[in-house]
Protein backbone atom coordinates (compact mmCIF):
# COMPACT_ATOMS: atom_id res chain seq x y z
CA UNK A 1 0.00 0.00 0.00
CA UNK A 2 1.44 3.76 -0.82
CA UNK A 3 -0.55 6.06 1.70
CA UNK A 4 -0.92 9.60 0.34
CA UNK A 5 -3.47 10.70 2.63
CA UNK A 6 -1.52 12.02 5.65
CA UNK A 7 -3.18 15.46 5.66
CA UNK A 8 -6.10 13.58 7.16
CA UNK A 9 -3.84 11.26 9.49
CA UNK A 10 -0.34 10.38 9.17
CA UNK A 11 0.57 7.33 8.76
CA UNK A 12 3.49 5.39 9.52
CA UNK A 13 4.20 6.84 13.00
CA UNK A 14 7.66 7.67 13.89
CA UNK A 15 8.52 3.53 16.13
CA UNK A 16 9.31 5.94 19.38
CA UNK A 17 5.27 6.66 19.52
CA UNK A 18 4.20 2.92 19.37
CA UNK A 19 6.88 2.34 22.21
CA UNK A 20 5.42 5.30 24.15
CA UNK A 21 1.66 3.95 24.21
CA UNK A 22 2.98 0.78 24.84
CA UNK A 23 5.00 2.01 27.69
CA UNK A 24 2.05 3.69 28.90
CA UNK A 25 -0.23 0.72 28.85
CA UNK A 26 2.12 -1.15 30.93
CA UNK A 27 2.86 0.64 33.43
CA UNK A 28 0.62 1.95 36.70
CA UNK A 29 -1.81 5.04 35.53
CA UNK A 30 -0.25 7.74 37.16
CA UNK A 31 -2.78 10.72 36.13
CA UNK A 32 -2.15 14.33 37.78
CA UNK A 33 -3.31 14.68 41.09
CA UNK A 34 -5.26 12.20 41.48
CA UNK A 35 -2.64 9.48 42.21
CA UNK A 36 -2.59 8.04 46.40
CA UNK A 37 1.28 6.89 45.98
CA UNK A 38 4.47 9.10 44.90
CA UNK A 39 5.60 8.74 41.64
CA UNK A 40 9.94 8.86 41.29
CA UNK A 41 9.55 12.79 41.04
CA UNK A 42 9.91 13.03 37.72
CA UNK A 43 7.17 15.16 35.66
CA UNK A 44 4.60 12.82 34.33
CA UNK A 45 3.75 12.51 30.62
CA UNK A 46 0.72 14.64 30.28
CA UNK A 47 2.92 17.70 32.07
CA UNK A 48 5.98 16.85 30.11
CA UNK A 49 3.63 16.77 26.61
CA UNK A 50 2.60 20.48 27.60
CA UNK A 51 6.33 21.52 27.96
CA UNK A 52 7.27 20.20 24.57
CA UNK A 53 3.96 21.42 22.69
CA UNK A 54 4.95 24.92 24.45
CA UNK A 55 8.51 24.13 22.69
CA UNK A 56 7.06 23.30 18.89
CA UNK A 57 4.88 26.34 18.86
CA UNK A 58 6.57 29.48 21.25
CA UNK A 59 4.13 29.05 23.97
CA UNK A 60 5.94 29.93 26.90
CA UNK A 61 2.67 29.66 29.55
CA UNK A 62 2.46 25.96 28.22
CA UNK A 63 1.16 24.85 31.84
CA UNK A 64 -2.01 26.20 30.31
CA UNK A 65 -2.43 23.70 27.10
CA UNK A 66 -5.12 21.97 27.55
CA UNK A 67 -5.63 18.52 26.05
CA UNK A 68 -8.62 17.29 24.30
CA UNK A 69 -9.83 14.62 21.63
CA UNK A 70 -8.71 16.64 18.46
CA UNK A 71 -8.96 20.16 16.63
CA UNK A 72 -13.05 19.35 16.66
CA UNK A 73 -13.62 19.47 19.97
CA UNK A 74 -11.38 22.44 20.85
CA UNK A 75 -12.45 24.48 18.17
CA UNK A 76 -16.12 23.71 19.45
CA UNK A 77 -15.22 24.73 23.26
CA UNK A 78 -13.28 27.95 22.14
CA UNK A 79 -16.16 29.44 20.29
CA UNK A 80 -18.96 28.27 22.37
CA UNK A 81 -16.96 29.41 25.28
CA UNK A 82 -17.50 32.92 23.87
CA UNK A 83 -21.01 32.97 22.46
CA UNK A 84 -22.53 34.43 25.42
CA UNK A 85 -20.45 37.57 24.85
CA UNK A 86 -19.55 37.17 21.15
CA UNK A 87 -20.62 40.00 19.05
CA UNK A 88 -19.03 40.03 15.91
CA UNK A 89 -17.56 37.00 14.12
CA UNK A 90 -15.28 37.22 10.48
CA UNK A 91 -14.31 33.56 9.55
CA UNK A 92 -13.04 32.77 5.63
CA UNK A 93 -13.76 30.95 2.86
CA UNK A 94 -10.84 28.40 3.70
CA UNK A 95 -11.78 26.85 6.91
CA UNK A 96 -12.73 23.03 7.65
CA UNK A 97 -16.18 22.28 9.14
CA UNK A 98 -15.27 22.05 12.55
CA UNK A 99 -15.22 25.79 12.12
CA UNK A 100 -17.99 26.17 10.02
CA UNK A 101 -20.54 23.87 11.88
CA UNK A 102 -19.86 25.22 15.09
CA UNK A 103 -20.60 28.52 14.05
CA UNK A 104 -23.63 27.60 12.42
CA UNK A 105 -24.88 26.27 15.43
CA UNK A 106 -24.25 27.93 18.72
CA UNK A 107 -24.44 31.78 16.78
CA UNK A 108 -27.77 30.98 14.29
CA UNK A 109 -28.66 34.41 14.79
CA UNK A 110 -25.13 36.33 14.53
CA UNK A 111 -24.13 37.71 11.05
CA UNK A 112 -21.19 35.98 10.31
CA UNK A 113 -18.52 37.44 7.57
CA UNK A 114 -16.78 34.97 5.74
CA UNK A 115 -13.63 36.78 4.13
CA UNK A 116 -12.89 34.78 0.10
CA UNK A 117 -9.89 33.83 -0.87
CA UNK A 118 -7.95 33.90 -4.71
CA UNK A 119 -7.49 30.61 -6.63
CA UNK A 120 -4.99 29.51 -4.54
CA UNK A 121 -6.78 29.36 -1.48
CA UNK A 122 -4.88 32.54 -0.23
CA UNK A 123 -6.42 35.37 1.94
CA UNK A 124 -6.82 39.25 0.51
CA UNK A 125 -4.85 41.18 3.41
CA UNK A 126 -6.78 44.20 2.07
CA UNK A 127 -9.92 42.82 2.53
CA UNK A 128 -9.57 41.32 5.56
CA UNK A 129 -8.39 45.37 6.94
CA UNK A 130 -11.36 46.35 5.43
CA UNK A 131 -14.13 43.87 6.53
CA UNK A 132 -12.28 43.97 10.17
CA UNK A 133 -12.76 48.07 9.81
CA UNK A 134 -15.99 47.81 8.74
CA UNK A 135 -17.50 45.36 11.22
CA UNK A 136 -15.80 47.07 14.26
CA UNK A 137 -17.13 50.30 13.18
CA UNK A 138 -20.69 48.80 13.13
CA UNK A 139 -20.54 46.22 15.99
CA UNK A 140 -20.96 49.19 18.49
CA UNK A 141 -18.95 49.01 22.48
CA UNK A 142 -19.66 45.82 24.09
CA UNK A 143 -19.20 42.08 23.62
CA UNK A 144 -16.00 40.73 21.63
CA UNK A 145 -15.14 40.36 18.17
CA UNK A 146 -13.87 37.20 16.66
CA UNK A 147 -11.76 36.47 13.75
CA UNK A 148 -10.91 32.93 13.24
CA UNK A 149 -8.62 31.60 10.17
CA UNK A 150 -7.04 28.13 9.03
CA UNK A 151 -3.10 28.87 9.01
CA UNK A 152 -2.97 26.11 6.26
CA UNK A 153 -5.17 25.04 3.91
CA UNK A 154 -6.49 21.44 4.19
CA UNK A 155 -7.36 21.63 0.60
CA UNK A 156 -4.27 23.57 -1.37
CA UNK A 157 -1.66 23.75 1.14
CA UNK A 158 -1.52 27.62 0.93
CA UNK A 159 -0.05 29.07 4.56
CA UNK A 160 -1.53 32.26 5.66
CA UNK A 161 0.24 35.03 7.07
CA UNK A 162 -0.60 34.59 10.56
CA UNK A 163 1.41 37.43 11.76
CA UNK A 164 -0.19 40.53 10.08
CA UNK A 165 -3.08 38.83 10.21
CA UNK A 166 -3.24 39.21 13.74
CA UNK A 167 -1.47 42.41 13.35
CA UNK A 168 -4.39 44.04 11.46
CA UNK A 169 -7.13 42.27 14.04
CA UNK A 170 -6.09 43.63 17.03
CA UNK A 171 -5.76 47.44 15.32
CA UNK A 172 -9.64 46.91 15.05
CA UNK A 173 -10.15 45.12 18.99
CA UNK A 174 -10.71 41.43 17.21
CA UNK A 175 -9.78 38.74 19.16
CA UNK A 176 -7.58 36.16 16.88
CA UNK A 177 -8.32 32.02 17.27
CA UNK A 178 -6.28 30.42 14.73
CA UNK A 179 -6.69 26.60 13.39
CA UNK A 180 -3.33 24.66 13.75
CA UNK A 181 -4.87 21.99 12.02
CA UNK A 182 -2.66 21.02 9.34
CA UNK A 183 0.48 23.02 10.21
CA UNK A 184 1.35 21.82 13.76
CA UNK A 185 3.91 19.90 13.14
CA UNK A 186 5.28 20.60 9.97
CA UNK A 187 5.59 24.70 9.73
CA UNK A 188 6.65 26.73 12.14
CA UNK A 189 4.54 28.17 14.52
CA UNK A 190 4.66 31.25 16.29
CA UNK A 191 2.47 31.84 18.55
CA UNK A 192 3.90 34.08 21.19
CA UNK A 193 5.78 35.84 18.71
CA UNK A 194 2.61 36.36 16.61
CA UNK A 195 0.49 37.27 19.38
CA UNK A 196 -2.44 35.00 18.89
CA UNK A 197 -5.53 34.90 21.18
CA UNK A 198 -6.61 31.09 20.61
CA UNK A 199 -5.32 27.92 18.73
CA UNK A 200 -6.49 24.77 18.77
CA UNK A 201 -4.46 21.72 17.06
CA UNK A 202 -4.77 18.26 16.79
CA UNK A 203 -2.49 15.18 17.68
CA UNK A 204 -2.76 12.45 14.77
CA UNK A 205 -1.51 15.04 11.95
CA UNK A 206 1.74 16.14 11.45
CA UNK A 207 2.49 15.91 15.76
CA UNK A 208 2.54 12.05 14.69
CA UNK A 209 0.06 11.62 17.59
CA UNK A 210 -2.43 9.06 17.89
CA UNK A 211 -6.47 9.67 16.68
CA UNK A 212 -7.92 11.04 19.73
CA UNK A 213 -5.47 13.12 20.64
CA UNK A 214 -5.50 17.09 20.20
CA UNK A 215 -5.92 20.80 22.43
CA UNK A 216 -5.81 24.43 22.33
CA UNK A 217 -4.71 27.16 24.44
CA UNK A 218 -5.79 30.81 24.97
CA UNK A 219 -4.27 33.74 26.73
CA UNK A 220 -4.56 33.98 30.60
CA UNK A 221 -6.47 37.10 29.75
CA UNK A 222 -9.61 35.62 28.29
CA UNK A 223 -12.49 34.12 30.19
CA UNK A 224 -13.47 31.14 28.03
CA UNK A 225 -16.79 28.71 29.47
CA UNK A 226 -15.74 25.11 29.62
CA UNK A 227 -17.76 22.84 27.11
CA UNK A 228 -18.34 20.22 30.07
CA UNK A 229 -17.90 20.08 34.06
CA UNK A 230 -17.10 17.31 36.11
CA UNK A 231 -14.19 15.56 38.19
CA UNK A 232 -10.63 16.73 38.11
CA UNK A 233 -9.31 15.45 41.23
CA UNK A 234 -8.19 19.05 42.35
CA UNK A 235 -10.62 20.45 44.95
CA UNK A 236 -13.11 17.70 45.03
CA UNK A 237 -15.35 19.61 47.63
CA UNK A 238 -16.32 22.42 45.06
CA UNK A 239 -19.30 22.14 42.88
CA UNK A 240 -19.89 25.61 41.43
CA UNK A 241 -17.68 28.08 39.42
CA UNK A 242 -17.53 31.54 39.70
CA UNK A 243 -15.08 32.06 37.06
CA UNK A 244 -11.41 30.11 37.35
CA UNK A 245 -12.75 27.88 35.57
CA UNK A 246 -10.86 23.81 34.96
CA UNK A 247 -11.22 22.96 31.41
CA UNK A 248 -9.84 18.88 31.99
CA UNK A 249 -12.51 16.82 33.49
CA UNK A 250 -13.04 13.53 33.27
CA UNK A 251 -10.33 10.74 33.04
CA UNK A 252 -7.72 12.01 30.52
CA UNK A 253 -6.13 10.00 27.45
CA UNK A 254 -3.08 8.91 29.47
CA UNK A 255 -2.15 6.72 26.79
CA UNK A 256 -2.84 8.66 23.71
CA UNK A 257 -0.84 11.82 25.22
CA UNK A 258 2.04 9.51 25.76
CA UNK A 259 2.15 9.07 22.08
CA UNK A 260 1.16 12.25 21.45
CA UNK A 261 4.63 13.71 23.36
CA UNK A 262 6.82 10.97 21.84
CA UNK A 263 5.72 12.34 18.31
CA UNK A 264 6.38 15.70 19.77
CA UNK A 265 9.65 14.69 20.83
CA UNK A 266 10.52 13.09 17.40
CA UNK A 267 9.55 16.52 15.29
CA UNK A 268 11.79 18.48 18.35
CA UNK A 269 14.61 16.76 17.66
CA UNK A 270 14.27 16.53 14.03
CA UNK A 271 13.65 20.29 13.18
CA UNK A 272 10.58 21.70 12.32
CA UNK A 273 12.60 23.74 9.78
CA UNK A 274 13.37 21.03 8.47
CA UNK A 275 10.33 18.87 7.73
CA UNK A 276 9.00 21.73 6.76
CA UNK A 277 11.82 21.94 3.78
CA UNK A 278 11.69 18.37 2.93
CA UNK A 279 8.22 18.12 2.60
CA UNK A 280 8.10 21.30 0.40
CA UNK A 281 10.45 19.15 -1.74
CA UNK A 282 8.00 16.39 -2.11
CA UNK A 283 5.43 18.79 -3.11
CA UNK A 284 7.62 20.12 -5.87
CA UNK A 285 8.48 16.98 -6.83
CA UNK A 286 4.98 16.10 -7.27
CA UNK A 287 4.07 19.95 -9.01
CA UNK A 288 7.23 18.96 -11.17
CA UNK A 289 5.71 15.59 -12.17
CA UNK A 290 1.78 16.45 -12.70
CA UNK A 291 2.30 19.66 -14.40
CA UNK A 292 4.21 17.81 -17.35
CA UNK A 293 0.31 16.53 -17.97
CA UNK A 294 -0.75 19.34 -19.35
CA UNK A 295 -4.62 19.86 -19.98
CA UNK A 296 -5.04 16.40 -18.88
CA UNK A 297 -5.04 17.87 -15.39
CA UNK A 298 -6.22 20.62 -13.42
CA UNK A 299 -3.49 21.70 -10.71
CA UNK A 300 -5.61 23.84 -7.48
CA UNK A 301 -2.39 25.51 -6.17
CA UNK A 302 1.26 26.34 -6.94
CA UNK A 303 4.55 25.24 -5.65
CA UNK A 304 5.63 29.24 -5.11
CA UNK A 305 1.99 30.15 -3.64
CA UNK A 306 0.99 26.43 -1.41
CA UNK A 307 3.90 25.72 0.56
CA UNK A 308 1.91 23.01 2.49
CA UNK A 309 2.58 19.68 2.38
CA UNK A 310 -1.08 18.88 0.27
CA UNK A 311 -1.63 19.16 -3.60
CA UNK A 312 -5.07 18.71 -5.01
CA UNK A 313 -6.28 18.04 -8.33
CA UNK A 314 -8.42 16.47 -10.81
CA UNK A 315 -8.36 14.90 -14.12
CA UNK A 316 -10.16 15.95 -16.81
CA UNK A 317 -13.42 14.25 -17.59
CA UNK A 318 -13.49 12.32 -14.52
CA UNK A 319 -14.88 12.65 -11.22
CA UNK A 320 -12.72 12.99 -7.93
CA UNK A 321 -14.31 10.25 -6.34
CA UNK A 322 -13.61 7.85 -9.14
CA UNK A 323 -9.85 8.70 -9.19
CA UNK A 324 -9.63 7.91 -5.88
CA UNK A 325 -11.56 4.95 -6.23
CA UNK A 326 -9.10 3.54 -9.08
CA UNK A 327 -6.24 4.50 -7.63
CA UNK A 328 -7.15 2.36 -4.31
CA UNK A 329 -8.70 -0.64 -6.04
CA UNK A 330 -6.10 -1.16 -9.22
CA UNK A 331 -2.99 0.11 -7.59
CA UNK A 332 -3.29 -0.10 -3.81
CA UNK A 333 -2.86 4.31 -3.19
CA UNK A 334 -4.56 5.65 -1.02
CA UNK A 335 -5.49 9.79 -1.47
CA UNK A 336 -8.31 11.65 -0.08
CA UNK A 337 -11.06 12.92 -2.60
CA UNK A 338 -14.18 15.35 -2.54
CA UNK A 339 -14.62 18.67 -0.56
CA UNK A 340 -12.29 17.60 1.87
CA UNK A 341 -14.89 19.17 4.84
CA UNK A 342 -13.99 22.02 3.80
CA UNK A 343 -16.96 23.00 0.99
CA UNK A 344 -16.54 27.04 0.92
CA UNK A 345 -13.14 27.07 -0.62
CA UNK A 346 -14.42 25.08 -4.28
CA UNK A 347 -16.30 28.30 -4.57
CA UNK A 348 -13.12 29.64 -5.45
CA UNK A 349 -10.88 26.86 -6.64
CA UNK A 350 -13.97 26.24 -9.24
CA UNK A 351 -14.30 22.79 -8.36
CA UNK A 352 -17.80 21.85 -7.24
CA UNK A 353 -16.90 18.09 -6.79
CA UNK A 354 -14.24 18.47 -4.83
CA UNK A 355 -10.86 17.34 -5.36
CA UNK A 356 -8.58 14.82 -5.67
CA UNK A 357 -5.90 15.23 -2.86
CA UNK A 358 -2.21 13.89 -1.99
CA UNK A 359 -0.89 15.16 1.27
CA UNK A 360 2.76 13.92 2.16
CA UNK A 361 4.47 13.77 5.61
CA UNK A 362 8.13 13.49 6.92
CA UNK A 363 7.74 9.60 6.68
CA UNK A 364 6.69 9.80 2.93
CA UNK A 365 9.22 7.92 0.41
CA UNK A 366 10.65 8.94 -2.85
CA UNK A 367 9.82 5.69 -4.19
CA UNK A 368 5.87 6.27 -2.86
CA UNK A 369 5.94 9.28 -5.04
CA UNK A 370 7.08 7.70 -7.60
CA UNK A 371 4.27 4.56 -7.49
CA UNK A 372 2.07 7.44 -7.56
CA UNK A 373 3.01 9.55 -10.79
CA UNK A 374 3.01 5.91 -12.67
CA UNK A 375 -0.34 5.42 -12.07
CA UNK A 376 -1.54 8.88 -12.92
CA UNK A 377 0.15 8.34 -16.58
CA UNK A 378 -1.90 5.06 -16.33
CA UNK A 379 -5.01 6.50 -15.86
CA UNK A 380 -4.75 9.44 -18.41
CA UNK A 381 -3.13 7.66 -20.77
CA UNK A 382 -0.04 9.91 -20.57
Amino acid sequence: MVYLNNAATTFPKPQSVTEAMTAALTTVPLSQFRSSFSSDGSEDVIMRCRRNIGRLLNIADFQKIYFTSGATESLNILIRGLSDRCRCIVSTAIEHNSVNRPLAAFYPDKDITIIGCDGYGRIDIDELEKCLRTRSDNSGDDGISLLIVNHCSNVTGCIQDIASITNIAHRYNFLVLIDLSQSAGCIPVDFDGWDIDMIAFTGHKSLFGPQGTGGYYFKSSLDIKPLMYGGTGRDSSRIAYNGDYEYEVGTMNETGIAGLNAGVEYLLSRGVKNVFEDNRKKVKYLYNALSLFGDKITIYGSYESCQGPVMSFNIRGMKPSDVGYILEKSYGIIVRTGLQCAPLIHKYLQSPDGTVRVSVSDMTEYDDLDVFISAMKDITNF
